[in-house]
């Protein structure tokens, strides 16, 4: 019987047979195993952006995390359009088909995800619809829009959401999901969590100096308008002082531009859904997106294999 205190030499004397003997043979293998493995959890943790890149450069894993992210979310978008499940299921699976092939054909990659996968499911949404526009699978509120034009809204300023697309895209990305979805920008920008917690706060007041900036070179020809941004520029955060409250009712201009920034979250997610994809019904989304999330949606995979497939079949 072999002594427990004679293992360690034991366990040495395999190692060293192994560096120089046939068992050493194996190791390629398992080093090729080991860099795929490597390669699937960064993929894991990388950002919307990368996984598109590597979508781009043929990595099969790249789609199926792409929409394991977003799934819900559009599945969700388009529920507020139709009724009927399979439709939704369909639409959804070809959103996705359309953003993969897009980028495998040199689309951009450098945007915003979450709201250009719903841009490309509303394009979809309004061709189902034209095909039957008295079909009973669309929903009330859709088919109301749809009717009318499918136009962007009109009524209300603009000005926040103008501001929004001056920013750089990480902080785009960083409000969208933080302000709109009520969700953390961690894992879409490729963050660890812990990182993330300041990303919002850091996006918001990016923002706001862009918003005033802007709003400031509007107005340098009104001389109170112009000092009251400078002076929400230097004061941020801070109650205007006396002299601008009167100010404020005076001038509807700079009275929205504080109403704006002082309920900032509100702001954008009353006005920056509509002002980007034209249809938008916030009640519903967020119903619909918390029923498919419920329903789950282990189906990435699938779609992402039955993806490729067919466009292999198309080649």
């Amino acid at each position: 019987m072999l002594r427990l205190t004679a293992l360690p030499g034991l366990l040495s004397a395999l190692r060293a047979l192994s560096s120089r003997g046939t068992a050493a043979l194996q190791w390629p293998k398992a080093a090729r195993v080991a860099d795929r493995f490597e390669g699937r959890r960064r993929r894991a943790g990388a950002s919307d952006v990368t996984l598109a890149q590597s979508m781009r450069q043929g990595h099969p894993g790249a789609l199926a995390l792409l929409i394991g992210r977003h799934h819900v979310a559009v599945r969700g978008y388009l529920s507020t359009c139709f009724t009927e499940p399979r439709t939704v299921d369909h639409l959804t699976e070809e959103t996705f088909r359309r953003a993969y092939v897009s980028v495998r054909n040199g689309g951009d990659v450098l945007v915003v995800w979450r709201p250009q996968l719903f841009a490309t499911a509303r394009t979809l949404a309004m061709t189902t619809w034209a095909r039957e526009p008295r079909s009973t699978t669309a929903t009330a509120g859709f088919g109301r829009w749809a009717s009318s034009g499918g136009g962007w809204p009109i009524d209300g300023p603009a000005a926040l959401s103008d501001a929004y697309r001056t920013l750089p895209l990480r902080w785009r990305t960083a409000l969208w999901h933080a302000v709109v979805e009520g969700e953390s920008p961690a894992l879409v920008l490729g963050l660890p969590l812990d990182d993330a917690y300041g990303v919002k706060d850091r996006a918001k007041q990016v923002l706001r100096d862009f918003y005033l900036a802007t709003y400031r070179q509007a107005v340098e020809h009104r001389l109170p308008c112009g000092l009251f941004a400078l002076d929400r520029m230097e004061r941020s955060g801070a109650p205007p002082v006396d002299w601008f409250r009167t100010h404020l009712f005076q001038c509807r201009q700079c009275h929205d531009l504080e109403f704006d920034l002082t309920y900032l979250d509100h702001r954008l997610r009353a006005q920056l859904p509509g002002e980007l994809l034209g249809w938008w019904s916030d009640g519903a989304y967020r119903r619909a997106a918390k029923v498919s999330s419920l329903e789950a949606v282990d189906r990435a995979r699938s779609i992402a294999a039955r993806i490729r497939v067919d466009l292999r079949r198309r080649l």
